[in-house]
């Protein structure tokens, strides 16, 4: 499968805007896709989609972008996105709020992916990118940040053990800051409802040279630098919402004026039981 993931994502980074959004990015839905630099491909199965929407309660404003989930195979084989670009950088927080509709299936694999961050190296469109790859998803119950052939592993899964609120809306926010090339200082967090529920430190995500290849066997180049965005639709049967995505390089936190998070407890975050290294 690696060849074919390596195809469809250079496919995806040729194709994608030139212009990238300067952060503090912060997408509403309210008008059309493309006022907000987002592009949309359907990779996969016709029957999945991701369009704006004003049926289910937006989090702000009227509107929302909602996706159509229809294959339980999950796995590979590409599905439905919006794609956009910002200014690249080595340390993103992404915002997800997202609505999981009650009845939502996940795929037979456990792994329902609703975003991915992405890097190239030279800048927008500057050049042949590299791993890691990070997915935001609803993976085996729970939100949780999948990072893609870092340096030092195979995958790295940090679950928040936060199940979703069905047809409710959850802001999920996660962080990943990459290491200094030959250092083991990456970073990687995930916070639901402002909580913060899981983090990992001390871990090498690049290489400590252009040319590396980690445990993997993939590149894993010192010179990454995230700046691909894509809402996805892969693996499960169901409708899931985003709305009031937003990007930055510091903590974002709540979307204002939306509804109230759950009372918030004062626990500190348990240590990383939920992480999974491959």
């Amino acid at each position: 499968m690696r060849p074919l993931i390596l195809v469809l994502c250079a496919v995806l980074l040729w194709a994608a805007p030139v212009h990238a959004v300067t952060l503090p990015f912060d997408s509403n839905f309210e008008t059309t896709i493309g006022d907000e630099g987002w592009v949309f491909f359907n990779t996969g199965d016709p029957s999945q989609s991701l369009a704006i929407s004003a049926d289910a309660g937006a989090l702000s404003g009227a509107k929302s972008a909602k996706g159509i989930w229809t294959v339980l195979s999950g796995g590979g084989g590409g599905g439905a996105m919006l794609a956009n670009h910002f200014t690249s950088n080595t340390q993103v927080f992404m915002r997800n709020p997202v609505k999981v509709m009650p009845g939502f299936q996940l795929p037979f694999n456990g792994q329902t992916k609703l975003m991915r961050i992405q890097g190239t190296r030279g800048g927008v469109n500057g050049g042949t990118g590299g791993y890691p790859f990070i997915w935001f998803s609803y993976s085996s119950g729970y939100y949780a940040v999948v990072m893609e052939a870092p340096f030092d592993a195979n995958n790295l899964t940090l679950s928040s053990g936060v199940v979703p609120r069905f047809g409710q809306w959850d802001q999920v926010e996660w962080q990943v800051k990459l290491n200094t090339p030959g250092q083991s200082n990456g970073e990687m967090r995930i916070w639901v409802n402002d909580v913060l529920r899981n983090e990992v430190t001390g871990r090498q995500f690049i290489g400590p040279a252009t040319d590396s290849r980690g445990v993997s066997g993939l590149l894993n180049p010192s010179d990454l630098r995230f700046e691909a965005v894509q809402l996805f639709v892969q693996g499960g049967s169901g409708t899931i919402y985003h709305d009031r995505v937003a990007i930055d390089t510091t903590r974002i936190g709540l979307v204002s004026g939306g509804p109230p998070p759950p009372t918030q407890d004062t626990t500190p975050p348990s240590p990383p039981t939920a992480l999974t290294v491959q």
